[in-house]
């Protein structure tokens, strides 16, 4: 087994929906004090924006993409609840979904929400990473993630949408979504996310400039750091009907469908709507036995044995640094055979092995060059991402 470099890879180059849905039950606390009935709420879809009622849609920038994508959803998308964002949520910090609901644990073997057993063959495949949080509907919940453990009373006492909105407005100017703004949040945390809310919002704002494969690339991404993050399935979904592939596209809606237990996100409106163009009903109560998320059927026999290897080795290498360092070599390997999307795909991966923790001068170092790297191949690639990397590249060059 030969390494592309001797631990890590340095090039001669030097050498790393918004769709509207509406929220039945769901309500403000001054809504509720008031006893004001809740209002059809806006919510994923990117190219929507957050003013009050009879806003515009702004022309997106593939007019055939916008009409299919829009078709059914402007009347709900020109109702918008007015959104007082709270000095949590003002914070360009984002929050954390496990305080809207509940962590899913390691041991977990079911997935039960007050009586109603989720659909998953495997809940333990949902986990495999650690715990994963599932956002819950306002009010009081008995939950049970196994059968020997007696049931959990979990009672979210904030709505998802309320947290959202609010975060939403803090990235975004002049009712679009801002580079500056996410990047600031990306410099922030070196891109090191335990949640899929940044990453969401990076895929609000590629699909907002007409780049959908980079918008994937970001939702995918989401779901990937929290496999119960429904918003991010739902634009997947819509993506992929766009562009015609209807399997995955029902694939998608079934997860989205899944994780919106008791409507806790707000899409029962945009999955209603999006079945509806897909022309038949979506599965909802087929089993699944894993989170799904864009697959890559390109794996030769070779690829799987290089990954193998390398992930043994990193799981197994005590010093963080020098595991991240075998996991960025995960990246450069696909580089060198050409497969651009998994040489991005592992140096981020690589980046996100730090963790959260504080970075000292040896980390940051090592994540200007996993930073250089996802330039480097985004480039050669042609994905818009690479100005992103570039400039967090750039923030950490001393």
């Amino acid at each position: 087994l030969v390494l592309l470099g001797a631990v890590l890879v340095v090039h001669s180059s030097r050498p790393l929906p918004d769709r509207p849905g509406t929220t039945k039950g769901a309500t403000t606390d001054a809504e509720r004090a008031a006893g004001a009935e809740p209002k059809p709420s806006e919510v994923f879809r990117p190219d929507i924006a957050t003013r009050e009622p009879d806003i515009e849609l702004p022309p997106a920038p593939e007019k055939d993409h916008a009409d299919r994508a829009d078709a059914g959803l402007r009347d709900a998308a020109a109702f918008t609840p007015r959104v007082t964002a709270s000095p949590r949520s003002a914070s360009l910090e984002p929050w954390r979904l496990d305080e809207l609901g509940v962590e899913i644990p390691t041991h977990v073997s079911m997935i039960e929400i007050d009586g109603v057993r989720l659909a998953v063959s495997d809940p333990a495949a949902f986990v495999r990473q650690g715990p994963v949080p599932l956002v819950l509907a306002l009010g009081r919940h008995v939950v049970r993630f196994s059968g020997s453990e007696p049931p959990r009373v979990v009672e979210p006492r904030r709505w998802f949408l309320e947290d959202y909105r609010a975060a939403a407005e803090r990235v975004r100017e002049a009712d679009r979504w801002s580079f500056d703004r996410l990047l600031e949040l990306s410099r922030r945390s070196l891109e090191r996310f335990r949640d899929p809310l940044v990453p969401h919002f990076w895929g609000n704002y590629y699909w907002q400039e007409g780049e959908l494969a980079a918008a994937a690339r970001s939702y995918a991404w989401a779901v990937r750091i929290t496999p119960t993050f429904a918003p991010s399935y739902l634009n997947l979904a819509q993506l992929a009907h766009d562009r015609g592939d209807d399997a995955a596209a029902r694939g998608f809606a079934r997860l989205a469908g899944l994780w919106n237990v008791q409507n806790a996100y707000g899409l029962s409106t945009a999955l209603a709507s999006l079945e509806s163009s897909l022309g038949e009903e979506v599965a909802a109560f087929e089993e699944l036995a894993e989170p799904a998320g864009p697959r890559h059927d390109d794996l030769t026999a070779r690829d799987r044995d290089m990954v193998a290897v390398l992930q043994s080795a990193a799981r197994f290498e005590p010093r963080v640094t020098e595991r991240v360092k075998i996991l960025n070599n995960i990246g450069a390997y696909f580089e060198h055979e050409g497969k651009a999307e998994l040489a991005l795909e592992h140096y981020r991966s690589a980046a996100a092995g730090f963790g959260d923790a504080a970075a000292g001068p040896a980390e940051r170092r090592v994540l200007g060059t996993i930073f250089e790297n996802l330039a480097r191949v985004c480039r050669r690639a042609n994905m818009p991402e690479a100005r992103r990397f570039e400039r967090l590249q750039a923030a950490l060059e001393p």
